[in-house]
């Protein structure tokens, strides 16, 4: 065997046995626990529960900070329904129209928040979040529109049947009606 080649096997042969005794030490019992991460509809949650409603709304108007609220919506928490039904009738007009096009974007990714929150708002001024304007094709791709009637036609929840019905049917009066 040549020197190279034994100089190269002996290398391997030794950085394999040090990875094996590195690896096999005892790991320190005492690891902490990763820290639970409050997501955004806990955290708006919590502050309803503690200052209420409308104080949650005048601090989220006060700090410019609606943006957790669209956070929510964008990634589909467990709370939306709630925060939306809470916070949505305090929001002004341009903050109701701008949570309705964050749930717009993100119907066919959260069609289970985006319409349980519907079903909470319909009463809501203005009519902000109301399926007729959740599903309503105007302004959107075409690719949402094929993403949007998939993710309903896939929905499989008894509670939300006659939602999906007509989001899909507001689908596709609007689409008519756009041409």
């Amino acid at each position: 065997m040549k020197p190279g080649r034994t100089l190269a096997l002996t290398l391997l042969i030794g950085c394999t046995l040090g990875l094996i005794v590195l690896t096999s030490r005892e790991k320190p019992a005492d690891i902490p626990a990763p820290a639970k991460t409050v997501t955004s509809s806990e955290h708006l949650m919590n502050m309803i529960k503690e200052s209420g409603v409308r104080q949650t709304a005048r601090e989220l108007d006060k700090a410019h900070d609606w943006s957790q609220v669209r956070k929510v919506i964008t990634t589909g928490q467990d709370n939306t329904r709630e925060v939306v039904a809470a916070l949505l009738p305090l929001a002004d007009q341009a903050t109701n129209r701008s949570l309705l096009q964050t749930a717009r974007y993100n119907l066919p990714r959260h069609p289970v928040q985006i319409l349980s929150a519907s079903e909470y708002t319909d009463a809501t001024p203005g009519g902000a979040f109301r399926l007729e304007g959740l599903c309503n094709a105007a302004g959107m791709s075409h690719a949402w529109q094929s993403r949007t009637r998939e993710a309903l036609s896939n929905l499989h929840d008894v509670r939300l049947a006659s939602r999906v019905n007509d989001c899909l049917n507001a689908l596709r009066q609007s689409n008519h009606n756009s041409f």
